[in-house]
């Protein structure tokens, strides 16, 4: 429903309000932070890029199911860590498949964002991980 919510909590037959799904995805989001600094506590010193795409993956499900590449990227090895996070079955069942392409692409950004992390030499603003679920929204 709504931002890709998905659970126990959504009726496949009912429509939701914008407002109901802006309320999930604040959950969601707060979860997945959560998730972050539990699994990456150096989390702020990575790259903008690689953050968002981290956001992205935890919220899609790719990083907890990949111990290894986290295990990686903790101990600073960011090539072998984009290498880790392809070496994956629905990364290789998606190569032929053109409706599953999307899944390629969104898991080479990770891998591109994690290969150009272990050549950057520079810090990087820190990311705020909070998130307030009373954001109000346009």
């Amino acid at each position: 429903a709504g931002f890709g919510h998905n659970g126990k909590d959504v009726d496949p037959n009912k429509t939701y309000t914008k407002e109901q799904a802006r309320i999930w995805l604040a959950q969601d989001l707060n979860r997945f932070f959560t998730l972050i600094d539990q699994n990456l506590p150096q989390f702020s010193s990575y790259s903008p890029k690689l953050q968002t795409e981290i956001v992205q993956a935890f919220y899609r499900g790719d990083f907890p199911a990949s111990k290894n590449t986290i295990a990686l990227m903790k101990a600073g090895n960011f090539q072998e860590a984009a290498n880790e996070f392809l070496n994956n079955d629905e990364y290789r069942a998606a190569k032929n498949n053109k409706n599953t392409r999307g899944i390629r692409n969104r898991m080479e950004a990770v891998a591109n964002a994690l290969k150009a992390e272990s050549s950057s030499t520079t810090k990087s603003p820190k990311f705020d991980t909070s998130f307030d679920d009373t954001i109000t929204y346009p």
